[in-house]
């Protein structure tokens, strides 16, 4: 779970993602996960999708998304809160987010 969140928050990095975060699909019922990550991104919000149909609803949503206007109240969201509402220190998370980061990277 722990390697999942660090290998999406370094996605989220690569894509320098800013805003809000949607999971969807199979990682949205795993609580952890979804904890760990809204640890990792304090700047950003982040949801858990609780529709049944989300990962197909959120394919089909592709389609229109630049005209669309309003929010889509079919898909019902969940807020994620962070680790640090249960007295966890952020800054473990992301000091250990860190050494995989230098760990996973060749040596130059």
């Amino acid at each position: 779970m722990l390697y999942a969140a660090f290998s999406a928050n370094r996605c989220l990095d690569a894509l320098e993602s800013s805003k809000r975060i949607v999971i969807d699909g199979g990682f949205a019922a795993n609580l952890p996960f979804a904890r760990c990550l809204a640890t990792l991104r304090s700047s950003q919000s982040v949801w858990v999708s609780r529709s049944p149909d989300g990962t197909a609803l959120g394919a089909a949503l592709l389609w229109r998304r630049f005209s669309r206007t309003l929010p889509v109240s079919s898909v019902i969201l969940e807020a994620v809160t962070s680790l640090s509402n249960d007295r966890f220190e952020p800054r473990d998370l992301s000091t250990a987010y860190q050494s995989w980061i230098a760990f996973s990277e060749p040596a130059s």
